[in-house]
């Protein structure tokens, strides 16, 4: 009997004839305009090893020796840093092979960045604060346990998802990827759908708490109560704001000095968590309490805008219509006139 398998880059034929044998036929195309531009490596991108490992995961001891970075960092940059708006995924892994698979697989829908061991992949992670993070257990100089308790630990990074990858899949071992605080633990070898699935909706979660932190910063000053590492983190930069809210110095330096982190970690921090920047961050806050003390009819405008911070009654006034699409004064009668409403009507 005859018959033809049809590949994507060929053919296969087989010719059998019971009891005198098989004859097997591999039939390849020529050039690469039959593949998709993600299914093309070019030789550059090749990783530096002298002996191919498997993509399918094993035992670790059947991992090849730790090798070189399989792409250069700053052609990876340039090649994938296009303005794009995609989420950013560190992938902490030391085999070359799986690396190289896994950043093929989501490199359409991601920006991919690489470390071969967990050393380097906290490193990178504190460095670029990436949307999500794939990180293998078993690794030199930091495993993938210590890796993502250390990330959850510190306030900078506590709020970035970390998957955990291992061929180790008993429940012990699942439980205590989960107690380092991992969002998603996945056993070895795992389906590919499987792992894009859980970043696609680990990044959604994300964005969606983000909505709601914003929600909550957006509620008038005074009605804000967070909780949670991420929420006491925010919590803390609202309560020094607000203590320093008559300050018109107030400056991001000496704000993330008191938060315990970097003018650029506070940045990328609020960036994740509200979508503000620190000056827009304490720009909003400024707003809400005036809009709250305006809305009280207890102080005049001037007053309002020294409470808040401005030096002078008209920086204030024009700050505020360009926040809020309306004057002081504007703001001020509207709510006024609508509490005489409101008595007039319970009359």
């Amino acid at each position: 009997t005859k018959t033809m398998v049809e590949l994507h880059g060929g053919q296969i034929l087989v010719d059998s004839e019971p009891n005198a044998g098989s004859t097997f036929s591999v039939v390849i195309l020529s050039g690469n305009s039959h593949f998709l531009p993600g299914e093309i490596i070019q030789s550059s991108e090749l990783p530096e090893r002298k002996n191919a490992g498997r993509i399918s995961a094993g035992n670790p001891s059947d991992k090849p020796q730790p090798v070189k970075e399989s792409i250069p960092g700053a052609a990876f940059e340039k090649e994938n840093k296009d303005g794009s708006n995609r989420p950013v995924v560190l992938l902490v892994e030391d085999d070359a092979d799986m690396r190289t698979y896994i950043r093929q697989e989501l490199a359409g829908q991601y920006q991919v960045e690489e470390a071969p061991d967990g050393k380097k992949g906290l490193e990178k992670a504190r460095k670029i604060m990436p949307d999500l993070i794939i990180t293998d257990v078993m690794m030199p100089e930091l495993n993938g346990f210590e890796l993502c308790r250390i990330l959850k630990e510190e306030p900078a990074t506590s709020h970035i998802p970390v998957i955990i990858l291992t061929a180790q899949g008993s429940m012990e071992r699942r439980m205590e990827g989960l107690e380092t605080g991992a969002d998603s633990y996945i056993a070895k070898p795992f389906y590919t759908r499987h792992l894009k699935i859980r970043i696609e909706k680990l990044v959604e979660l994300r964005n969606k708490m983000k909505e709601r932190f914003s929600k909550s910063i957006n509620m008038n000053a005074q009605e804000i109560t967070l909780t949670s590492v991420d929420e006491r983190l925010l919590q803390n930069a609202i309560d020094y704001v607000r203590g320093n809210m008559e300050n018109s110095g107030l400056s991001v330096e000496e704000m993330s000095k008191k938060l315990g982190l970097s003018r650029t970690h506070l940045h990328r921090k609020l960036k994740a968590l509200t979508g503000q920047t620190p000056v827009e961050f304490i720009k909003m806050i400024r707003m809400k309490q005036a809009a709250y003390l305006l809305g009280t009819g207890k102080l005049s405008i001037s007053e309002v805008g020294y409470k808040v911070g401005y030096s002078t009654p008209s920086y204030f006034s024009s700050s505020f219509n360009a926040y809020f699409g309306m004057s002081p004064s504007a703001y001020m009668d509207e709510k006024v006139s609508g509490r005489k409403e409101e008595k007039e009507e319970a009359k």
